[in-house]
């Protein structure tokens, strides 16, 4: 009796020590950031953007001294920081510029002139008449605005990649696409259409790749 009494009082001292020296630990998904109301009808609302970001293959880290923020781009295109906004996008607004390469321009209509720029900055000017909606890729929300505008068998093709969070505040990433009337090349040049959705989805990948300045 006394040694059966002995062996319980044991065990349950043994749980009770083990009991008081484990830390419980639970990993509680941070909170959705509530949506700030918006400045104007053309601020992005405020989402929750995750800090460690994997680049695709072949991308490297820019860190932007301008806008405070790191993100990625193709290592193939060339940065320039403190370069103008195209005329009519935003006013005296400079931007780190992207140019791109020569993969997507040789024996396309794109132009020369095309880039993506990136900037920080909570109103969108100059796209008034733009179409807008809500994107989600990967889990992260962005705003998109996009036009269109042609002259003289030139046309010209916006996509403004806009994100908000608390970490890096308004980052936008616009991508700017001059290209020409296939029709309008002599005849027997063989000139294809650009890849407009291949340099959509390369904003997208640097926009969501967005994060605080790296050290």
């Amino acid at each position: 009796m006394n040694k059966t009494f002995f062996s319980l009082t044991a065990v349950v001292a043994s749980f009770i020590l083990i009991g008081a020296g484990c830390n419980i630990n639970i990993n509680t998904p941070p909170a959705e950031v509530p949506a700030k109301s918006d400045v104007t009808s053309k601020t992005p609302p405020l989402v929750n953007i995750p800090e460690i970001n994997k680049l695709p293959d072949n991308w490297v880290w820019y860190n932007d001294q301008q806008a405070l923020v790191s993100y990625g781009y193709p290592k193939d295109f060339t940065a320039q920081p403190k370069q103008q906004v195209p005329v009519g996008i935003m006013k005296d607004v400079t931007a780190t510029r992207f140019d791109i390469p020569d993969r997507f321009i040789t024996g396309t209509n794109l132009g020369t002139g095309s880039a993506i720029f990136v900037y920080k900055n909570c109103t969108i000017e100059g796209m008034a008449q733009a179409e807008s909606r809500v994107v989600t890729k990967n889990g992260k929300k962005f705003t998109e605005y996009t036009t269109t505008e042609g002259a003289a068998g030139n046309r010209y093709n916006t996509v403004l990649i806009s994100t908000n969070n608390e970490i890096t505040g308004c980052v936008n990433f616009l991508l700017y696409m001059h290209s020409l009337n296939v029709d309008n090349f002599a005849p027997g040049q063989v000139v294809t259409q650009f890849d407009h959705a291949g340099l959509t989805n390369i904003a997208y990948e640097m926009a969501g790749s967005v994060m605080k300045i790296r050290e």
